[in-house]
Parts: C-alpha cells; sequence; structure tokens
C-alpha cells in the first residue's frame, strides 16, 4: 500500500474542482434546463351555460355519463375506419390559416345547401327558418321544442320554432354518407342556411381539419372528403360581420328607450323639416329696394302693418 501524500482535505476540494469542471462543460444543458417554464397554475375555468334541457332530461345524461364503464368496449359504427391528415390534404395555398371557417355543401332532404357551418363548438344543428321556407318544407313539419339560445341576438334569449328530423348526405354518387339529423328551427337572421354541431359530427364519425379547411369521414367505400369554399367562408365572415352590427344597433336602441327621457324620444321622433319650416307660414318676403331689381327681398312677419 503506497502512502498518501495528500490530507483529506486537498482530497475533497480536489473532488469539488473536478465536479464544477464538469458542471461548467455542460453549462449549455443547465441553461436549457433553467430556461424550461413551469406549467401555470389554474386559478379558474370559465364554461358557457345554456338552459336547454329539461331536468328529466338532465337526470339521463348523468346517469350515463357517471356509470361505470362496461367490461367489454361498446364499439360504435364507423370507429374502425383510421382518418388522419397530411401534407397530401395541404391546398397549394393557404393565404391566412385559421381565418375562414369550414363551410360545407351537403344535400339536406333533397337540397344542395352551399352555406352550412361546420361548427365544432356548437351543441346543437341549427336550421334557418328562411332557409327551411326556401327548401319548400312547411313549417306545420315543426314539433315542440323548448330550446333556447344565449349569445345569438345581443341582450337576449332566443327561442327555437321547433324541431324537425332530416336526411343529410355528404359525399358524391360514387361514395357517400347519409344520417338523419335533428335540426333546431330559428327565425333569426345569418349569413349561413344551417349549422351543423358536435351532434352532426359524432353522427358521421367526422374530423375536421380548420388549417386544410377539409372534412373527412368513413364511408362504405373509404374515407370520404370533403372540401370547404375559402372563398364563400369569406363572404360569410363579412356578411356576419354586417348582420351582427345590425344586431347591436337594435339592440342599443332598444335600451337607450328604456332609459332616455320620454321628451328626448319626441323631439327624436318628430321630423326634422317641421321644426326647421315651422314658422315659415309667419313670414312674407319685401322687397325693400323696389327700384333695385337685383336687390333679394327680405323676410319679415305678417302681422306687422302693410306701411
Amino acid at each position: 500500500m503506497i502512502p498518501a501524500k495528500h490530507t483529506t482535505r486537498q482530497c475533497r476540494l480536489l473532488i469539488e474542482g473536478f465536479k464544477g469542471e464538469q458542471s461548467t462543460e455542460k453549462g449549455p444543458d443547465k441553461d436549457e434546463d433553467e430556461d424550461k417554464e413551469d406549467f401555470p397554475e389554474i386559478n379558474a375555468t370559465l364554461v358557457i351555460f345554456a338552459d336547454v334541457e329539461s331536468k328529466s332530461r338532465l337526470k339521463v345524461i348523468n346517469r350515463e355519463v357517471n356509470m361505470a364503464a362496461p367490461a367489454t368496449p361498446q364499439y360504435l359504427k364507423w370507429s374502425q375506419t383510421a382518418i388522419t391528415f397530411d401534407q397530401s390534404d395541404h391546398p397549394a395555398h393557404i393565404p391566412t390559416p385559421g381565418r375562414q371557417a369550414l363551410v360545407v355543401d351537403p344535400v339536406i332532404e333533397g337540397t344542395r345547401l352551399r352555406k352550412v357551418l361546420m361548427d365544432g363548438g356548437s351543441g346543437l344543428n341549427i336550421l334557418y327558418a328562411e332557409t327551411l321556407q326556401g327548401m319548400g318544407i312547411p313549417m306545420s313539419r315543426l314539433s315542440e321544442s323548448n330550446m333556447q339560445f344565449h349569445g345569438v341576438i345581443p341582450g337576449k334569449k332566443a327561442k327555437s320554432l321547433g324541431q324537425i328530423a332530416l336526411d343529410v348526405v355528404f359525399g358524391t354518387d360514387k361514395n357517400f354518407r347519409k344520417e338523419k339529423l335533428t335540426f333546431e328551427v330559428v327565425d333569426f337572421k345569418s349569413a349561413y342556411h344551417a349549422i351543423l354541431g358536435r351532434p352532426a359530427y359524432a353522427r358521421f364519425m367526422a374530423r375536421p381539419c380548420y388549417v386544410y379547411l377539409k372534412l373527412k369521414m368513413p364511408g362504405p367505400k373509404g374515407v370520404i372528403t370533403v372540401t370547404g369554399n375559402r372563398q364563400r367562408a369569406e363572404e360569410c365572415l363579412q356578411q356576419g360581420s354586417k348582420i351582427a352590427d345590425m344586431q347591436m344597433a337594435v339592440a342599443e336602441l332598444e335600451e337607450y328607450k328604456k332609459t332616455a327621457d320620454p321628451a328626448d324620444l319626441l323631439r327624436a321622433k318628430k321630423p326634422a323639416t317641421e321644426s326647421a319650416f315651422q314658422s315659415a307660414g309667419d313670414l312674407k318676403q319685401v322687397h325693400i329696394h323696389p327700384t333695385d331689381p337685383t336687390a333679394a327681398p327680405t323676410n319679415i312677419s305678417t302681422t306687422l302693418d302693410s306701411k
């Protein structure tokens, strides 16, 4: 055994110095670790509520959601078909990714509707009364509905006129899917003919790509790909903005009527011509300088003596 020529303290300092060199060599990795941010603390969760279900219906839904999972999975129809998006779906040009909505043109009850919004944030399928009329479907086919909407018309609740079940077809004559969907019919202005929400996505087992503006779903002869129309989507976006401005203006006017002074409202309704020319009947034109034909006449009161 060879006797040591350094003390224990010198040995410890040597080891610490060696560790320091290693940590210096790994500086970039260390800095990278320090730059990593912690997952943010969640202080609140915002949820949108709508009184759209009866108490009995909510009990059924809660029971289904909270029931124990079955031992054997129960797969939905069409779930065996894999649906993916890759570079082959990429359009030749995407001018403003994410700006335009996914607007498609399915055949609904034998009528092709060119402006149907695919809205994964909606829990309902919506059909507008104007569209229903254009399709030649009478309002007598509607069944009763107690559905109410929040946020559609500023400051108000919008009520459904009724429900109707219609056949919806996606695809072509070579490969198509037809499903019956239930729509809530509403009577207010919109840039779209109809809105298909989550119930439609679930029924068709459809997957959207809002970047490529494409919708894919399983079909009897392979995957059905529906391509949205970007130009039509932009038109609907701009038209919808104008409709929203008009609705907001009407809502603001109604709110003003509630708080305004009745006298101010009467003055606002009074025609401008009436106030501007009210005293016109009490005046007459007189030529002060009859010898000068170029002189303009002067307005004087009719109550004055002619002399």
